[in-house]
């Protein structure tokens, strides 16, 4: 609910107070339609300007099975949006 956007390589929480850059988190998040659990190892990579709250977090250790998850639910999110 707080993602701004997700990429197969990380994702954007929005109006979140961000942890300071190079900080490891631990993240367990589910992708909207999908009963998976992802539980993945992220590193803070991008804190916004300015008064804007967020921060950018890289995929340290994705399975191949969480990319596979990411990539279809990616290529979803494209065929909607050609729809």
């Amino acid at each position: 609910r707080w993602t701004g956007n997700i990429s197969s390589g990380g994702l954007f929480f929005e109006n979140t107070i961000p942890h300071p850059l190079g900080t490891t988190v631990k993240l367990k998040f589910q992708l909207p339609g999908s009963k998976d659990i992802i539980s993945v190892t992220g590193k803070t990579v991008q804190i916004p300007q300015g008064s804007k709250l967020g921060m950018g977090i890289e995929f340290l250790d994705l399975t191949e099975e969480t990319k596979h998850l990411i990539h279809e639910f990616l290529q979803s999110l494209s065929h909607k949006n050609n729809s």
